[in-house]
């Protein structure tokens, strides 16, 4: 991979709440924005703008699934400022709103608690 395209990465992967612009990375990695792009493309197979969304929705993911946050407060956080916006790009990316992921991934933890809870080892008990 190309080291300026790995800089680029590294940038967008540690500013996941910031709405980074082509210009900028491309700015901060010294290239300019049309070879930057073409870096994306090559190296990962996706526009820049695909695959930061790709970044920040994949964050989400990993934050519904980790905590009780509200989805309001998800998307905020990842630089959203219309949770509508934040949940369309959601469900376009995972098939299920937000909001049905965190439930349904509650569900799951509640299933897994609840069979271990029936078990007869005691050390095992959640």
């Amino acid at each position: 991979m190309d080291r300026r395209l790995a800089q680029a990465i590294k940038l967008l992967s540690t500013n996941l709440g910031r709405r980074l612009r082509l210009r900028e990375v491309a700015r901060a990695v010294g290239l300019g924005p049309r070879r930057l792009e073409t870096l994306f493309k090559e190296g990962t197979g996706q526009t820049y703008v695909a695959y930061y969304r790709a970044l920040r929705l994949q964050h989400a993911q990993r934050m519904l699934a980790a905590s009780q946050k509200p989805v309001k407060e998800v998307a905020a956080n990842l630089g959203y400022k219309h949770v509508e916006v934040f949940c369309r790009d959601f469900r376009l990316c995972f098939g299920q709103t937000p909001s049905e992921y965190a439930r349904l991934r509650n569900k799951s933890v509640d299933f897994v608690i609840h069979q271990l809870n029936r078990l007869d080892w005691p050390e095992y008990r959640c």
